[in-house]
């Protein structure tokens, strides 16, 4: 392969990479447009069907991030090989332990989760 293939096909490559970009960026903006459409909570799932025949489907979460130190005993955790928060004691403190939930809270960051909308032709 000579010099002036493979600087051809890097050019190609790069104006490729453009393209994703510039295609994700209005993916997003799209995605972001029709969940402005809905009151989805921050962790909901919903589908609809559109008038021309396809189907939308959007989902919105929360993601769980616990703090390297906490105390033992204040934040509920799977115990496995690997320390996790367990998300359901955890929610379930917020209405059945006020205190606990806030004093646990301290130690566990929650980020919403980028929104997905998926789409199906039906």
């Amino acid at each position: 392969m000579g010099k002036i293939e493979i600087s051809n096909l890097a050019a190609q490559l790069a104006a490729a990479r453009s393209d994703e970009s510039t295609a994700r960026k209005r993916r997003i903006e799209i995605e972001e447009q029709i969940l402005a459409q809905f009151d989805l909570g921050e962790s909901q799932r919903m589908t609809v069907t559109t008038e021309n025949g396809l189907k939308l489907t959007m989902q919105t979460g929360l993601s769980y991030r616990l703090a390297k130190a906490y105390p033992e005993g204040v934040v509920p955790v799977k115990k496995t090989e690997k320390v996790e928060l367990d998300v359901k004691a955890y929610e379930e403190l917020r209405s059945s332990n006020p205190t606990g939930f806030e004093e646990a809270s301290k130690f566990v960051t929650v980020t919403p989760r980028k929104p997905s909308v998926s789409l199906a032709v039906v």
